[in-house]
C-alpha cells in the first residue's frame, strides 16, 4: 500500500524520514524524525503508528523501569504528533499505551 501511495522517487524520502539519526543526541532523535514524518503523506504516518503498536509488547527483560518509562512517553509523543494520519492506528495505539500504563503501574509496585 505504502508503495503503491508513494512515487518510487518518494518510498527512499519516506523511509529516511521514518529513520532516527543516531549522530543527533538521543533525546532529539525522536522529535526530528516526527518533525520529518510529518512533512510526508500520511500513508508514512500511519507505517510509524504501526510499528509503535507493533513494538508495544512486554518489553525486553533487561530493560530498566526508566527504559520502559521513556518508551511509553516516546509513544505517546508519537501519538499526539501522528494521530490524525490514520484514524484506526491511532486508536489502536491509544489502547497499547493504556495496556502499557497498567503495565507500567505494576512493575513499580
Amino acid at each position: 500500500m505504502l508503495a503503491k501511495a508513494l512515487q518510487p522517487e518518494d518510498v527512499a524520502e519516506a523511509v529516511l524520514a521514518l529513520t532516527k539519526f543516531d549522530n543527533l543526541p538521543s533525546n532529539m532523535q525522536l522529535q526530528d524524525s516526527i518533525q520529518r514524518i510529518r512533512k510526508q503523506p500520511h500513508e508514512v504516518w500511519a507505517v510509524k503508528l504501526a510499528d509503535r503498536i507493533n513494538n508495544l509488547q512486554p518489553p525486553p527483560p533487561e530493560w530498566t523501569t526508566e527504559k520502559i518509562a521513556r518508551y511509553h512517553e516516546d509513544a505517546k509523543m508519537i501519538y499526539a504528533e501522528l494521530y490524525d494520519g490514520n484514524e484506526f492506528l491511532a486508536r489502536r495505539l491509544n489502547e497499547k499505551i493504556e495496556l502499557y500504563s497498567k503495565f507500567i503501574e505494576l512493575i513499580r509496585d
